[in-house]
């Protein structure tokens, strides 16, 4: 059973709808990749796929907050994995100036065969009340395999969550 307390509740407004102050939380959405690894051998970013989402928010003044997270591994050492965050098709998270491994999230790996966490988040402005689509991309700096829920010996996966938060401004 569940229960629900409420200090205050805030009236309409003239449209009709509840008023909700900022920081409120409008909306989440959450899907998690669990039964299948994604690898790739690609030195240019490739579309996960499973780890995608598309959120209408409800104010075109929301931020958005977008969560990943999940493990990763590769087959070789001293490789680069980098991630991305795509919102439609334009990469956010990124740093103003660009470098060699620029990327929403750039993680190095020293030793073949290990599970690291991939855990990072970016607080998105969308500006839209349009249908707008979040995915996750990742690549690898050179040669080698970037696994994403597991390792190169396939014997300790984990899901990958792509998590996406609506909060009214």
């Amino acid at each position: 059973m569940s229960t629900l307390k409420v200090d205050t509740i805030q009236g309409k407004t003239t449209a009709g709808t509840v008023a909700m102050p900022s920081g409120m939380v409008v909306q989440v959405l959450s899907t998690t990749k669990l039964d299948d690894h994604y690898q790739s051998s690609s030195t240019s970013y490739t579309d996960v796929t499973g780890v995608t989402l598309t959120i209408s928010p409800k104010f075109s003044t929301s931020k958005v907050l977008v969560t990943v997270s999940g493990a990763y591994g590769v087959d070789t050492t001293s490789r680069i994995a980098l991630f991305n965050i795509v919102r439609d098709s334009t990469n956010i998270g990124l740093p103003s100036t660009v470098q060699t491994y620029t990327s929403s999230r750039t993680l190095y790996n020293n030793g073949p065969d290990q599970l690291h966490q991939l855990h990072f988040e970016f607080l998105d402005s969308p500006a839209t009340t349009s249908a707008t689509t979040y995915k996750l991309q990742m690549r690898i700096h050179s040669s080698g395999i970037l696994y994403l829920g597991t390792r190169n010996g396939d014997d300790a996966r984990q899901g990958t969550t792509l998590t996406l938060m609506e909060i009214k401004q």
